[in-house]
């Protein structure tokens, strides 16, 4: 259910739908989470707008309510990332910062995680090759300019991989058989690439389900562009 709200808007990038604001009367982020820790009903901590620190984040260790985290600013670290991993339930976590490959044991180790958005990430082949370990994320959207076509290799491995974002990450025809073998690929945007059309008539012809946007058009051959 969750993913069918996530990819409802067509024109809309994976993971971008916008929860309600940050409660407007609370001033910090600490005063958003301890607001959001303290209502057992509030799954969603929306922390948009909101500079967040590794110390404010310590706050929500072993928390198992909330399923959602969303962080549009912030001066944290990659070991901001180390209580979360200890929330048993988190689902979501949309981070825009720029985390590097040291932040990829803390995400391997959120178990439940099905949906990661990381669009301003700066990690390599290898830190999307021990990503490619977790066994359960669903939707990756993500960015990374020291990226090639060898971490499509590696994306092309994870199992339970539905819905595929590549913001201005450097892959070109070359790196897209990697995911011929992906029938269970739903959709695949890829925003500022090097793609030819003509290596995407050749995708689409091994995965002739795809949901395909380029730079968030349709391509004339995309099967699926008709169907929202």
């Amino acid at each position: 259910m969750l993913a069918v709200l996530l990819i409802a808007a067509c024109d809309a990038p994976l993971l971008e739908t916008r929860q309600s604001p940050a409660i407007a009367a609370q001033t910090t982020a600490r005063q958003v989470i301890n607001d959001t820790l303290t209502n057992p009903a509030k799954t969603t901590l929306d922390l948009d707008g909101l500079q967040v620190t590794d110390q404010e984040l310590l706050l929500l260790a072993n928390s198992n309510h909330i399923t959602s985290i969303l962080i549009d600013s912030s001066n944290m670290s990659e070991k901001g990332l180390i209580p979360l991993a200890s929330m048993e339930n988190l689902i979501q976590l949309r981070i825009r910062s720029r985390l590097t490959d040291a932040a990829i044991p803390f995400i391997i180790n959120m178990k439940s995680l099905q949906f990661l958005n990381l669009p301003q990430a700066d990690f390599t082949d290898d830190g999307i090759l021990a990503l490619s370990a977790h066994p359960n994320i669903e939707l990756l959207r993500i960015g990374g300019k020291r990226l090639s076509n060898k971490s499509l290799e590696s994306i092309a491995t994870m199992s339970s991989l539905s819905f595929l974002h590549l913001i201005a990450v450097p892959i070109d025809d070359q790196g897209l058989p990697a995911l011929y073998g992906m029938q269970h690929l739903q959709s695949l945007y890829l925003d500022d690439t090097v793609v030819t059309d003509e290596g995407l008539v050749k995708l689409l012809e091994q995965l002739p389900r795809l949901h395909l946007h380029i730079n968030q058009n349709h391509i004339d051959r995309d099967p699926n562009k008709h169907e929202h």
